[in-house]
């Protein structure tokens, strides 16, 4: 769950999710409204091209592989997953770190070669590698019919 600006609240904040927050913290957000979105978070990824090869790199910690799942087309890697939080709060101070599923593609700038594609998660980073097709190059026949 995340919170996001909307509009102001005329009616009193009663949900579950508040029966173990402080109201002194819920008078502070009386503009707010609250947006109950799974896919409201994203992890943040880079996309890296070396010569031959493109790499995506997710931070993506507290998870374990059986948590997340990578597909490939032939343009697009699909990231989904779900982050838990195990842990129960009586009452909230600061929460920064985003819970629950996420859903996100990464375009592939150029081609790459499917069956070589691998992944990895290590040290709260999912690595995938997408190996680059090899250049092809083309030889056009010269003219010798040349008229004179």
């Amino acid at each position: 769950m995340i919170i996001i600006k909307f509009a102001r609240i005329e009616e009193p904040l009663e949900n579950e999710i508040f029966e173990n927050v402080n109201p002194a913290y819920l008078s502070g957000i009386v503009n707010w409204q609250l947006a109950s979105n799974l896919n409201a978070w994203n992890p943040p990824f880079d996309l890296l091209e070396a010569e031959d090869q493109y790499i995506i790199r997710v931070e993506i910690g507290g998870m374990c592989e059986d948590d997340f799942d990578v597909t490939f087309d032939s343009r697009f890697v699909y990231i989904k997953g779900r982050r838990t939080d195990d842990l129960e709060f009586l009452t909230f101070h600061q929460m920064e770190i985003p819970f629950g599923e996420f859903s996100f593609k990464v375009e592939i700038p150029g081609s790459v070669e499917a069956d070589k594609v691998t992944g990895e998660y290590a040290n709260g980073f999912l690595t995938i590698t997408l190996p680059k097709h090899p250049s092809i190059t083309i030889s056009l026949p010269s003219s010798s019919n040349e008229e004179k």
